[in-house]
């Protein structure tokens, strides 16, 4: 099945508009639709850095924010239920101290540049469109500053998605400006896998997570069955704490779907003992299995410092 882009009218006040990816899921007459959303959010000089948690201020990003299996018939695409949870999936990190991580989702990241390519032709991210696509490329930069404290810039982050045939590729390049306070955490990738139904609890979607190490081979199997929609007010369970997985496959023995995430480290940039996983069983409205990828380590990054790596994300439905 052919690959979809449609872009959506620009929201009032803004300069670039959402985007929706349809890519066909595996199932006849299926596709996944991944919502890459503009999101605009002023400075809130109320806060500083040790307030929060999760306010979006000084952001202007484009961002997964969630993904849906469902039909595509023309330009109509009928949801059956939801795939990725909205939260972040790219890029956070939190300092020691901060009230909050900072990153999309999170705030505290500013767009510089962003250019859509389709097949070799830029594209307009202020036109609304709808167009099949063999092969698509978005590129996006932004600085992120210290937690609520615009004024000091920590890191340069640039992003490349390659997009063909069910696969996302993301390139990211995270670069530090300025000497970092000791890192609480900062993860890339994340997967928000949508473990149980949002509309309809009972219905579970996945149920195992599977651990890959940076050669393919499985560490560890992970059973989330017994774990329902809430937990008695508790917001998520934490397990698998520290594996050292590179990849992870979460999926549902009877549903039919499969999500996959995972990543290789380009030229060395990341030193192996700063990266593991967890595995977080969410509850309340979230519903999902959600695996950080730890690539901080704990350090204190210094101005100069680099990190690169090549992020996959793919998404069946059989």
């Amino acid at each position: 099945m052919p690959s979809y882009l449609h872009i959506l009218p620009p929201q009032p006040g803004c300069a670039y508009a959402d985007f929706y990816l349809y890519l066909p899921a595996g199932r006849e007459g299926y596709h996944v639709q991944y919502r890459f959303r503009y999101e605009e959010n002023p400075i809130n000089p109320a806060l500083g850095f040790s307030d929060g948690p999760n306010d979006p201020a000084n952001r202007a990003f484009y961002r997964i924010r969630e993904a849906y299996v469902g039909r595509l018939e023309g330009e109509t695409f009928t949801p059956i239920f939801r795939a990725l949870q909205g939260g972040e999936i790219g890029f956070a990190f939190r300092e020691q101290g901060a009230g909050d991580f900072v990153g999309g989702f999170h705030g505290d990241e500013v767009m510089t540049f962003a250019e859509l390519i389709i097949d070799g032709q830029k594209t307009a991210l202020n036109q609304p469109r709808f167009a099949t696509f063999t092969q698509l490329t978005f590129l996006q930069e932004s600085i992120m500053t210290r937690c609520n404290t615009p004024d000091e810039k920590l890191v340069l982050h640039k992003q490349k998605y390659t997009v063909f045939e069910n696969t996302v590729q993301l390139f990211q390049h995270i670069e530090w400006l300025s000497d970092a306070k000791p890192l609480h955490a900062a993860y890339a990738p994340m997967l928000t896998a949508q473990r149980l139904d949002p509309k309809d609890p009972s219905r579970v979607l996945t149920d195992t997570v599977e651990f890959y190490d940076g050669k393919g081979a499985l560490l560890t199997t992970f059973d989330t069955t017994p774990y329902g929609p809430d937990a008695g007010g508790k917001y998520c369970d934490t397990v698998c704490k520290n594996t050292p997985a590179w990849s992870v496959k979460v999926y549902g023995k009877e549903s039919g779907l499969a999500l996959e995430c995972g990543f290789t480290v380009v030229a060395g940039s990341i030193p192996i003992d700063q990266l593991s996983a967890d595995l977080c069983i969410r509850y309340g409205k979230a519903l999902d299995n959600k695996i950080y990828f730890e690539i901080g380590g704990k350090t204190a990054p210094k101005a100069g410092t680099v990190w690169e790596k090549d992020v996959y994300y793919r998404l069946t439905y059989q």
